[in-house]
Parts: C-alpha cells; sequence; structure tokens
C-alpha cells in the first residue's frame, strides 16, 4: 500500500508555547517524530501539515516535506480530520498524487518507534481495517460517575492482575492509520477498527511543560 504519514504541528499550543518546535534534550520535539517516521520503508512520503513559518523550516531542516495549512484549520478548536483533508486535497490538486492510506502521527508522542509504525502499517495493510489505532493496556479498576455523584463500577468483579484481571484499552492518541477514502470524507474513523499495542512510555504525550521534564529524564535514563 502506499501510505501517506502526515504530522499535523499548529503553532498556537496553549500548554506549552511553541511546544511543536521546543527543544527535547538534542533536538526540536517535532524532529524525534520526522526521524523515526523517515527510518520507516513501508512510508511512501512525510508531510508535515503547518500554518507557521518557523515549524515549517525546523520540518524540512530535519526531512519531511510541508504542506502550507490554512489559518482557518489552525485555531484552538480546529478538529485533526479536515487537516488531514486539506493535506489530500493539496497533494491531488498540484501533484496529482493519491495515497492508498494516511498514518497520522502527532508531533507530541517523540517515543513512537519506527518499530511499532511498521507492525501497525503492516496489520493495516493485510487486513480489512477502515482505521487503525494505538491503544494501551491500563491494568486499573474503571467506574462511571452517577448524577446522584456517586461510583458505579466497570467491572464484575475486583481481581489481582495475577489472577486474570482484564485491562481497560484505552486510545493513546499516537497513531492513527485510515483508508484515504475516509479521509476524504472528513473521517478518521470507519466501522472496522484495528489497534496496536503501545507501552506506556510509546504512549506519552507531550501536553505539558511536565510532560517535557518526564520525557527528558526518559531519554538521559536511556543513555547514560
Amino acid at each position: 500500500m502506499k501510505i501517506l504519514a502526515i504530522i499535523p504541528a499548529r503553532g498556537g499550543s496553549k500548554g506549552v508555547p511553541r511546544k511543536n518546535i521546543k527543544q527535547l534534550i538534542d533536538k526540536p520535539l517535532i524532529a524525534h517524530t520526522i526521524l523515526e517516521s523517515k527510518k520507516s520503508p513501508l512510508i511512501d512520503r512525510l508531510i508535515v501539515s503547518t500554518e507557521d513559518l518557523e515549524i515549517a523550516n525546523v520540518s524540512k531542516e530535519w526531512g519531511a516535506e510541508v504542506v502550507d495549512r490554512p489559518v482557518d484549520l489552525a485555531s484552538d478548536i480546529s478538529k485533526t480530520e479536515p487537516v488531514l483533508e486539506h493535506v489530500l486535497k493539496v497533494l491531488k490538486e498540484k501533484e496529482n498524487y493519491e495515497p492508498d492510506a494516511v498514518i497520522l502521527l502527532p508531533a507530541t508522542s517523540p517515543f513512537r518507534t519506527v518499530k511499532t509504525i511498521n507492525d501497525a502499517i503492516d496489520k493495516f495493510s493485510k487486513n480489512r481495517y477502515d482505521t487503525l489505532i494505538g491503544i494501551l493496556p491500563i491494568y486499573k479498576y474503571s467506574y462511571d460517575i452517577n448524577t446522584n455523584d456517586s461510583l458505579t463500577p466497570l467491572y464484575s468483579e475486583r481481581k489481582n492482575r495475577q489472577d486474570g484481571r482484564k485491562p481497560v484499552y484505552v486510545e493513546n492518541g499516537a497513531l492513527y492509520i485510515s483508508k484515504k477514502e475516509l479521509i476524504e470524507k472528513g473521517k478518521i474513523f470507519g466501522k472496522n477498527i484495528g489497534y496496536i499495542f503501545m507501552d506506556e512510555v510509546e504512549s506519552i504525550n507531550i501536553d505539558e511543560e511536565l510532560d517535557f521534564k518526564i520525557a527528558e529524564n526518559i531519554i538521559k535514563n536511556k543513555y547514560e
């Protein structure tokens, strides 16, 4: 399959200002995703979508192509789906380029590995999925909050993990693959959804300054 990778990276992040190009140890945050993605032989092209000139220049320096994003798709309330749809439209109109599927790789997941990327693409390609997502198994007891401010357990009995307690599987936001036809309709999720397991480190999402500190410590401890 012809796989197009897209990294959305707007300039107006609020939790950490300019976080997409903020230094994470030895390189800008977005560079971690660019470099890991470029290792994959299964990705046909790698595009950064941004409205920000500095982010565009940094992305090009680290080896990505850039599609200029309209400002109206880069606000605090902008959704991801129209951004992906815009990239497809630009590439089709300007270059007559059409992929079979799109892999969305947010820059805020710097520990996503090329092995996971390759495994996800391989699984997506071999099955009839509309969408494939990264998920994180969490072995915690979960609850629903009732209108009377009490809790309803979302489990039938309390078990230790060693006794076969089943995890809750959560979408980790680090990886999505969707058929081109879905993206062209402004969607990411189809009816048939596959998954790839990702661990807690790969699932780290950089959103606040504390997340940067955690990520820095992980990198430092890996190489010290």
